[in-house]
């Protein structure tokens, strides 16, 4: 595990979006995000022999990208204090300078109205979906969670009826 991969490609990460808000080109920002991919990717590969399920290596997952792009979090991972699931926030812009140069005009294809207004449904739709996603998903972590305390418990019980009848 290279837990210093991942920090490395987290501030490179962030430089490249720096240079992109600035109008510099992607290409920095594209190597970047795949060192990070790569980095995530061998911690999470080290990860899943240490962790008890999928939702254990989600958090992690979401912890060591929260650590690589967010200065807070990048320092508590970096003194080995992290003692709780992060969270990354945003984009990981946080800090970031804004960006240089002149705005586009904003395109009149869509000021008709129609074209709009069924976007505007298409998004509301979709986050609505995403909404209820992330209210299933938390249920099936909190039942997961009960699941695993009654199979502790089952486990117990077991012991100590073995231990009883020796």
């Amino acid at each position: 595990m290279n837990v210093r991969a991942l920090l490395t490609a987290g501030e490179q990460l962030r430089e490249g979006q720096a240079a992109l808000m600035r109008g510099g080109k992607p290409d920095e920002l594209r190597r970047a995000e795949e060192s990070e991919r790569r980095a995530l990717s061998a911690l999470m590969d080290a990860g899943r022999h240490l962790v008890d399920g999928e939702a254990t290596l989600r958090k992690l997952e979401a912890t060591l990208r929260a650590a690589a792009v967010e200065p807070e979090a990048r320092d508590l991972l970096e003194r080995g204090r992290v003692t709780k699931d992060l969270v990354p926030s945003g984009f990981g812009l946080a800090g970031m300078p804004p960006p240089t140069g002149k705005r586009r005009a904003p395109s009149k294809k869509k000021e008709n109205g129609a074209a709009t207004e069924r976007d505007r449904r298409r998004l509301a739709e979709a986050r609505e979906k995403l909404q209820e996603a992330r209210k299933r998903a938390r249920e099936a972590e909190r039942e997961a969670d009960r699941a695993r305390k009654e199979l502790a418990r089952a486990e117990e019980q077991v012991t100590q009826l073995q231990r009883s009848n020796r």
